[in-house]
């Protein structure tokens, strides 16, 4: 009999597409052919890569024998060794100086945030004390919520009860504010 392998059909219910013996096998050789054909080639480019010589220019080893035309193709030769050695140390002289630049950057990071936390804990710390201060004196400052706001100082010179001193007269503070003109 033969396998079965799941195709899609339409409408896209499934349909199972039946593959006989002798397809299978049909099928089978020719990969097995493919896979000669590929190790035979093979074996030929191998052959012709031993077979021919590879040719290499421009090489000039002793100076003995040369003629006075090899000079120029000598000094283009180091000339351009030259150049790629110089390229060669500038990116390493610029590697080495960004590794610097990046550790030196990384300390100047680590010490400021160290000083940053430093402040930001004595910041803390105060608020803290003055919170606990005006807890033990018995709420001062601005009204907490549930409080009544005090009332707001009156114009034109009649103060409230609470601004008038002693003698019934405005404070010096408060009559200052109530001598500025209204801008």
């Amino acid at each position: 009999a033969g396998t079965a392998t799941p195709g899609e059909g339409e409408g896209g219910m499934s349909l199972a597409v039946v593959e006989t013996e002798e397809e299978r096998e049909a099928r089978h050789q020719a990969y097995l052919k493919r896979v000669r054909d590929a190790e035979e080639l093979e074996v030929k480019l191998r052959k012709i890569q031993e077979d021919v010589p590879t040719k290499i220019c421009n090489t000039t080893g002793s100076t003995a024998g040369s003629g006075s035309g090899s000079f120029h193709t000598y000094r283009t030769q180091k000339r351009r060794d030259q150049i790629r050695q110089q390229a060669l140390e500038q990116e390493l002289k610029r590697d080495r100086e960004q590794a610097e630049f990046d550790a030196r950057k990384d300390e100047l990071n680590r010490i400021d945030e160290s000083r940053t936390a430093k402040n930001r804990a004595k910041r803390q710390k105060l608020k803290e004390k003055k919170l606990a201060k005006r807890k033990s004196k018995g709420g001062g400052g601005a009204p907490q919520q549930g409080e009544p706001a005090p009332p707001p100082l009156a114009r034109g010179g009649q103060g409230t009860d609470a601004e008038k001193g002693e003698d019934g007269k405005i404070g010096a503070a408060a009559k200052h504010v109530f001598s500025q003109p209204r801008q």
